[in-house]
């Protein structure tokens, strides 16, 4: 109250002359202390912490750029076979061949030689060349591929490889800084930076097994395949897809994740092809848990809308209508991952599970089937 009287009763001049005497006191002090701190921070210092090179840099040459091509014929109109035609206009037509290209990119997996990539990217190819960071070029051979997944092996004979930095317990959560790498419309190796922007990303319609990461660092045409780093340097997904009116990056990409894409990997080098378990439940709704709780369920169930014919399920006893609660032994706490956990059993495994229908819980035992097997019956 006192400083406030003073300071409406005195002249200005009496002011000034004390905002003067603060200032003087105050400004040493504060340049001495700008002063200190300016001469802690080297340039050099600065720029590391304004740049990703040591991040990057690591992984660069571990992704490489795939151009595959394949050669299919078209065949004229049928009248060309016609033997009067040919007789009236002396014509031996041939049928066209017309030569397909596509764009994409890998990571080398390990010394050996091994890419791993889109499937999409390779399908029906008759020739594929992979370009490495370092300017080598070099034709490459299938080794399997997994539809369920889009994703494929490819191997390559050249030394001095660069495998990827995979750890087995890298953790992913939404807001995690990362980088994409890969060979966006052909100009060559690209990097774009973003965040994770959702973790489980379901239900998009590009394969049958769908865990998606996604992304807004850039994803366009020919970074399919390429990597998704987070922070570390560490590999957490392959780029995969984007949602997009242009056909450009949007904001809105996907990756698969390496809980996915490399068990996937491993099975494709060991066996040259990807077994599944099977439960023989060809779709289903999720059920939130509002929903499930108004049933007496804790957690997440899935109603099942349809079985496949003669699958395990069917023969368990199971029917279209009834409520899964559990499998094995364990609620449903998260519906993103049941079909990624049952696919990862074998064929064989006995599995348990309790179901909802009407008012009654059954707990039932079902063999895992697999899938390519049922669909080839």
């Amino acid at each position: 109250m006192f400083i406030k009287n003073l300071l409406r009763h005195s002249p200005p001049f009496i002011i000034g002359i004390g905002c003067a005497l603060i200032i003087s006191g105050w400004m040493p002090r504060v340049k001495t202390l700008l002063t200190e701190q300016k001469s802690d921070i080297t340039y050099s210092e600065i720029m590391k912490d304004n740049s990703f090179t040591h991040i990057v840099t690591p992984v660069l040459q571990s992704v490489v750029s795939i151009y595959s091509t394949s050669t299919s014929e078209q065949r004229e109109h049928p009248l060309f076979d016609d033997p009067f035609f040919k007789k009236q206009f002396n014509s031996e037509h041939q049928n066209r061949t017309n030569q397909t290209s596509n764009l994409g990119s890998g990571i080398i997996l390990n010394e050996q030689g091994y890419i791993l990539t889109n499937y999409h990217i390779i399908k029906g190819a008759d020739q594929i060349t992979v370009l490495l960071a370092d300017g080598r070029e070099t034709h490459a051979t299938t080794i399997g591929h997994d539809r369920e997944t889009d994703l494929a092996v490819l191997k390559i004979q050249l030394s001095g490889l660069f495998p990827i930095q995979i750890e087995s317990s890298v953790q992913t959560h939404v807001g995690d800084l990362v980088f994409t790498i890969g060979n966006p419309y052909g100009v060559g190796q690209s990097v774009s930076m973003g965040i994770l922007s959702a973790v489980g990303r379901n239900q998009i319609g590009l394969t049958t097994y769908e865990n998606y990461l996604q992304t807004d660092a850039a994803i366009n045409p020919g970074s399919s395949g390429g990597a998704l780093i987070n922070a570390h340097g560490n590999l957490i997904g392959l780029n995969t897809a984007i949602i997009s009116n242009s056909g450009g990056s949007q904001g809105i990409g996907f990756a698969i994740p390496n809980s996915i894409a490399i068990s996937t990997a491993q099975q494709i080098i060991e066996h040259g092809k990807v077994t599944r378990g099977y439960l023989g439940i060809a779709d289903s709704k999720i059920l939130s848990v509002q929903e499930a709780q108004a049933k007496g369920i804790d957690f997440y169930a899935f109603v099942i809308t349809k079985l496949t014919k003669n699958g395990p399920a069917q023969q368990a006893g199971i029917k279209e209508g009834d409520i899964l609660v559990q499998i094995a032994g364990e609620p449903i706490l998260n519906p993103n991952n049941i079909g990624e956990k049952i696919a990862n059993l074998s064929p064989g495994t006995k599995l348990q599970i309790q179901i909802l229908r009407n008012t009654s819980f059954y707990n039932l035992t079902i063999t895992l089937a697999s899938r390519e097997l049922l669909e080839n019956n």
